[in-house]
């Protein structure tokens, strides 16, 4: 996400733009989990960490043996710090599931980028000074979120039947607190044709926030401009057949 869309043969690991821009990234994701037995299932509690680096620079005559003034240098950065909690039980053969999930999110991008060099008389008087642009941002906010799901087969269990509820928050966004503007059911369904055909089927609604790099965008006031910003909402229709000729081939 940080490098920019000016970049059109951006990588994931380095940028090079037919030589005019350099970059390099780095990452990296950790965490653990544990899981705990109940009477009628198990609890499952995870942690983890993840984290983006990214940086861009470009110099004049970059592409010749020696480089001249720099006109360009970004760093950006996005770490998200993650937890999730949620409980799994069978009651006479109903599936319930239930969690809650967190994240402390951090975003931070610094741009000095030269426009165009200042305009100088033959006396060097400045005739135009040069055109900067100099950004920066940092963003730290929290995204919460809750789901649960329910679910049960008839028939001898050739039809299967599951529903599902969710919604997420966000201390970022102006109503990134009200759980209503997020509140997105799915249901879905699998009926056994034959031994080795299922025919499946799915609708739902899903929300997400705006990638990081829009939601820490600020203009000529410093003022961050995407706090009144919604989630993009979607709502998928899926079906389908699943074939399964063998225990290690599947086609759908």
């Amino acid at each position: 996400q940080p490098i920019p869309s000016w970049c059109p043969n951006a990588a994931p690991k380095t940028c090079s733009c037919a030589a005019k821009y350099t970059g390099t990234t780095g990452n990296y994701t950790v965490g653990a989990s544990i899981k705990h037995q109940l009477k009628n299932g198990y609890w499952n509690m995870a942690i983890s960490r993840n984290a983006f680096n990214n940086q861009l620079e470009k110099y004049e005559n970059n592409l010749g043996p020696n480089r001249g003034t720099r006109t360009l240098l970004l760093n950006s950065s996005e770490t998200e710090n993650k937890f999730r909690f949620d409980v799994n039980q069978n009651y006479s053969g109903l599936k319930l599931s239930y969690g809650i999930v967190a994240q402390l999110v951090s975003f931070s991008n610094n741009t000095n980028q030269l426009i165009s060099n200042a305009v100088v008389d033959n006396n060097n008087n400045i005739i135009q000074p040069a055109v900067i642009n100099n950004f920066n941002s940092k963003i730290n906010f929290a995204r919460l979120g809750a789901f649960t799901q329910i679910g049960k087969r008839f028939l001898d269990n050739k039809l299967g039947i599951s529903a599902g509820l969710r919604f997420d928050q966000n201390t970022f966004t102006q109503t990134g607190m009200n759980p209503l503007k997020t509140l997105s059911p799915r249901i879905s369904a699998s009926y056994v044709i034959a031994e080795k055909i299922t025919f499946n089927a799915s609708v739902g609604t899903y929300f997400k926030m705006l990638p990081y790099t829009a939601l820490g965008y600020r203009n000529n006031n410093n003022e961050l401009v995407n706090k009144n910003t919604d989630y993009t909402q979607s709502t998928h229709y899926v079906a389908g057949f699943e074939y399964l000729p063998s225990t290690s081939t599947r086609f759908t």
